[in-house]
C-alpha cells in the first residue's frame, strides 16, 4: 500500500513538473516550446518502447514488435518502402481476369508451398501489373511464419556474386541464395547478360531444382524471350514452374496498374 502511494506521489510531482516545463516554454523559450508540441511515432509508448502499468510493471510496446518484424524483413532483401506499399490484401485483382490470374498463382504458391509441394511460379511480361507486389507480399506472409525468405534484384545479386568470386571474400551470399527456403529474384535477366551472369542464374536453377527449393521469378521478359536469351535457363524454370503451369505471362500496356487511368491511342499515351 504504502509503495503504492510513493508511485503515486512521484508520478503526481512528475507530471507537474512537466506542466511547468510546457508552461514555461510557452513564455518565450524556444527549445522548450519545440518540446512541449512534440509529436510521437507511437503515442502509446511516446517512441520509448515501453509501457508502464498503473501497477509500476513494464512490458514492450506493441510498435517494438513492429518495428522488429520490419528489421528482419529488410534484412532478407525487402526495403521499407515495399513493406509499406504492397499486400494482398491491397492487390487489385478483382479489376480484370489477368490481374485475377496472378493472384491465384500467389494464393496457390502460399496454399501448395504450406502442404509441402515446392512448385516454383513465374510472373512474366507486362511492367506493372504487380508482379514485384505479389512476391513483396508472398515474402512477408512466409518469413512471418519464420520461413527463410530471400529477395533480390537479379542485376544485384549477379554483381555480388562476381564480386565475391573475384575478390575471394565470402560473404555467404551464394550459399544463402542457393539454401534459403524460399528465393525470389525479380526483374530476371533484365540487363546485358554476360556469359558469367547466365551461368550464375543456370547454376542457381539447377541446385535448387535438384534439392528441391523452390524460386519465385518476376521478369518483364516473356518465357520465349528468355528461350532466346538461353535454351538451358528457360527450360530449367518451366521445368520447376509445373511444366510451365505455374508461370503467368501478361501482354498488353493496359495491364500497367500505374497507367490504368490512361488511354493508348497510336502508340501515345493520353488522359482519358
Amino acid at each position: 500500500m504504502c509503495k503504492h502511494k510513493n508511485y503515486e506521489n512521484e508520478k503526481n510531482n512528475l507530471l507537474n513538473k512537466i506542466l511547468e516545463l510546457a508552461e514555461y516554454g510557452s513564455k518565450g523559450n524556444p527549445i522548450l516550446d519545440q518540446c512541449s508540441i512534440k509529436e510521437y511515432d507511437c503515442e502509446k509508448c511516446k517512441d520509448t518502447g515501453i509501457i508502464w502499468t498503473i501497477e509500476g510493471t513494464t512490458f514492450i510496446c506493441e510498435c517494438q514488435i513492429e518495428k522488429k518484424r520490419k528489421k528482419v524483413l529488410i534484412s532478407h532483401g525487402f526495403t521499407l518502402n515495399m513493406l509499406e506499399k504492397y499486400s494482398l490484401d491491397n492487390y487489385k485483382y478483382t479489376e480484370n481476369k489477368i490481374y485475377m490470374k496472378l493472384y491465384s498463382n500467389a494464393k496457390k504458391f502460399l496454399n501448395n508451398f504450406i502442404n509441402n509441394n515446392t512448385h516454383s511460379i513465374a510472373l512474366l511480361g507486362q511492367s506493372g501489373c504487380g508482379k514485384t507486389h505479389l512476391l513483396t507480399s508472398i515474402g512477408r506472409i512466409l518469413l512471418d511464419k519464420n520461413i527463410d525468405v530471400r529477395y533480390y534484384k537479379f542485376n544485384n545479386l549477379v554483381d555480388k556474386i562476381k564480386s565475391d568470386r573475384i575478390t575471394k571474400i565470402n560473404t555467404g551470399i551464394e550459399k544463402e541464395v542457393l539454401n534459403c527456403s524460399v528465393l525470389m529474384i525479380d526483374n530476371f535477366l533484365m540487363k546485358d547478360n554476360t556469359p558469367t551472369d547466365l551461368t550464375i542464374a543456370f547454376d542457381i536453377l539447377e541446385y535448387r531444382y535438384d534439392n528441391n527449393l523452390p524460386i519465385l521469378v518476376g521478369s518483364t521478359l516473356l518465357l520465349n524471350d528468355i528461350v532466346n536469351i538461353h535454351m538451358g535457363i528457360a527450360g530449367r524454370l518451366s521445368e520447376m514452374c509445373n511444366g510451365g503451369d505455374a508461370i503467368v505471362e501478361v501482354i498488353g500496356k493496359e495491364y500497367d496498374y500505374r497507367l490504368r487511368n490512361t488511354s493508348y491511342i497510336g502508340g501515345d499515351i493520353i488522359g482519358c
